[in-house]
């Protein structure tokens, strides 16, 4: 039965917020996250919930189309041809609007076209190496001093646009929920129109380096970290990238205070509020730093934060896994609009979730149910699969050292799988969906 209609949706979606982020946390005992906690104050938690396509653009396609987009392409940006449930939105008259940082949501440059999916679209730039401002000479790779870097040119744009901050009136995440605060309250207002707002958080993806810190680093201290074996790092450099994490978390949160006050009012008036992360961070655990390619994604990447606001009670009642995908038709019912679910394995319940990635590199596709964790290889490496249990992996120890054992016989029944992992030439089939327009890979 469909719920009553509302005024308005609000999903506020974090890129690499840990789902774990108040234990990361204690490393810097000045940070109280008031902001973040005050969100919990009107919201539940979805503890359920894990990735589905990985990482940041194709998880948000997954939650546009309600689909596993990376089982058919690669990047798995959304497509015209696509269903897309804000357009199924506003065919109904309801108002969509996206506040973002991401730049690789919307720059064309880079392929970003989310912006031809909602009614009006406001882009904060600056974040990360968004190819915002040129690179100043001071930040040639040739100039930067030695420091374990994922990419000189990355580093260099990312320190030019921090340069330039304060002249476009602030650091990306402050002109973010600025405009994010100032468009809720207008909404609000507007009684007789219901509307859903996304508002997409880049800046707590790495890098986290802030203007104040420049003048204090050490000539070894990561700026853009790079993603592999943690032991490219020392624990000094492990420990200054928690602080770095730590203390942008502690400034978006401050930064958050406005728009949360809005919208913990607008909370009680008819107002619903979905809080989503679409993956972590590994800031040494497992062996690895970062969102590395080749291993198997692994917690915390694989659990999301997922709060809910009272009006989403009804997925409190259900203990199904849940993917963002999942997600989708219940954003939709509350506005009593009908999203068509096409996808069979939406509706088998504590069915395995697949997650992962496709590209060539890619050497793992990852399986989690209630019980643990499975890892399928490629057919190239003529590997077995192998099982994780959740209590047994150790988060201290690397992923290839672990001990496990085979993939459970329930987990390989379900139909979502067998395809996969029956035929053995899986890995070829995943490179055969790939497409010219999907290899344009900016960032992550």
């Amino acid at each position: 039965m469909a719920m009553k209609p509302i005024h308005g949706i609000v999903i506020l979606l974090f890129d690499t917020l840990r789902s774990d982020f108040q234990s990361i946390n204690k490393c810097s005992r000045n940070n109280d996250l008031s902001s973040f906690k005050q969100l919990q104050n009107f919201t539940y938690p979805l503890k359920q919930i894990r990735c589905g396509s990985f990482p940041t653009i194709p998880m948000r396609t997954d939650l546009l189309t309600g689909t596993l987009s990376f089982l058919s392409r690669r990047w798995a940006r959304p497509r015209t041809n696509d269903t897309i449930f804000t357009n199924i939105l506003s065919e109904d008259d309801i108002k969509t609007f996206l506040v973002t940082d991401n730049y690789m949501m919307t720059n064309e440059e880079l392929g970003g076209t989310f912006k031809n999916f909602f009614d009006e679209t406001i882009e904060i730039r600056g974040t990360a190496s968004d190819p915002w401002k040129e690179t100043d000479s001071e930040y040639k790779p040739s100039n930067l001093k030695l420091r374990p870097t994922r990419n000189t040119d990355f580093q260099a744009q990312f320190l030019s646009n921090l340069k330039a901050w304060n002249q476009a009136g602030g650091p990306p995440w402050e002109r973010l929920f600025d405009k994010a605060a100032d468009l809720l309250m207008k909404l609000c207002k507007r009684k007789k129109e219901k509307f859903l707002l996304w508002v997409d958080c880049f800046s707590t993806h790495e890098p986290w380096i802030q203007q104040s810190d420049l003048k204090n680093l050490t000539p070894s201290e990561p700026i853009y970290p790079p993603y592999g074996d943690s032991r490219l790092y020392t624990n000094k450099q492990i420990n200054s990238l928690k602080h770095q994490y730590c203390n942008r978390l502690s400034v978006v949160d401050t930064a958050l205070n406005q728009f949360v006050e809005s919208l913990s009012q607008a909370s009680n008036s008819g107002v619903a509020t979905m809080i989503l992360s679409d993956h972590g961070f590994l800031l040494g655990e497992y062996g690895l730093v970062g969102k590395p390619k080749t291993p198997p994604v692994l917690p915390p990447l694989s659990d999301l934060v997922c709060r809910v606001s009272r009006h989403f009670e009804s997925l409190l009642k259900t203990r199904k896994m849940l993917q963002p995908c999942d997600l989708t038709p219940h954003i939709c019912d509350l506005f009593d609009v009908r999203f068509p679910v096409k996808t069979p394995i939406q509706k088998w319940p504590n069915r395995p979730q697949l997650i992962g990635r496709n590209s060539p590199e890619v050497t793992t596709l990852s399986v989690a149910n209630q019980n643990g964790v499975g890892f399928i290889f490629r057919n190239l490496l003529n590997t077995e699969p192998r099982w994780h249990s959740w209590d047994s992996l150790e988060i201290n120890k690397g992923w290839q050292e672990q001990s496990y054992t085979q993939v459970p016989s329930q987990v390989k029944r379900h139909k979502a799988l067998s395809s996969l992992l029956k035929n053995k030439a899986w890995g070829s089939k995943f490179t055969s969906f790939l497409t010219n327009d999907d290899e344009r890979v900016h960032d992550d």
